[in-house]
């Protein structure tokens, strides 16, 4: 685990091939991001490796990790981990995963068709101050429960609180130096991770 004290604990999993079955295993990456550099010409993130494992969390290498702020995609499983190693670090959900998660929320309640209308409505109230935005949310859950949309419901009445943490913390004049909204730093390393192991045929997870 990293020793180093501050900055952003970014984590989040997605989809590799190894095993045999036809899922695959999910593939979970924790990094923390310290600071910018720049090297050369090019600017850059200066981080820090947590943990990297395939099928379940390390938890014991996430655990006494110094942070100023979690960043998730939200997902139960890695919520529950969160509150178990990290207990008390304010969790940002990522901005970019909430719009991505809703659609599949909207999928659910048939509604696919209406994603670029309700999309457009949550974006609107993201980026407002912390109390008006939420108040929006408020407002678009009780439209979604009246249209009978209750899966897009239930997804943002459970993301609402995290949605706006880094607003919330710059009101309060207690944000970290070095903030994001976003997962995205680990979603390069897997999009690198996926280029060198697509192969053509699964890989053991042993």
């Amino acid at each position: 685990a990293s020793s180093s004290p501050g900055g952003l604990l970014i984590a989040d999993s997605t989809g590799v091939k190894p095993g045999k079955t036809k899922r695959g295993s999910p593939l979970n990456l924790a990094m923390k991001v310290t600071g910018r550099e720049v090297k050369g010409k090019r600017a850059g993130l200066k981080k820090e490796l947590v943990t990297l494992s395939v099928g379940k969390w390390r938890e014991d290498e996430l655990r006494g990790v110094q942070a100023d702020l979690g960043i998730t995609d939200g997902e139960p499983e890695l919520k529950g981990v969160m509150a178990r190693t990290q207990p008390g670090l304010p969790s940002q959900r990522c901005l970019f995963h909430a719009q991505r998660d809703l659609y599949w929320a909207l999928y659910r309640d048939g509604a696919e068709g209406e994603r670029a209308h309700w999309e457009e409505r949550l974006v609107g109230e993201l980026w407002k101050p912390s109390a008006k935005g939420m108040a929006g949310v408020d407002r678009l859950i009780a439209e979604l429960d009246l249209r009978r949309l209750h899966s897009a419901a239930t997804y943002l009445r459970n993301a609402r609180e995290e949605l706006f943490t880094v607003t919330r913390l710059k009101e309060q004049g207690v944000a970290p130096e070095l903030v994001m909204v976003a997962t995205s730093p680990v979603e390069r390393e897997f999009r690198e991770i996926n280029r060198r192991t697509e192969v053509g045929a699964r890989w053991t997870d042993e």
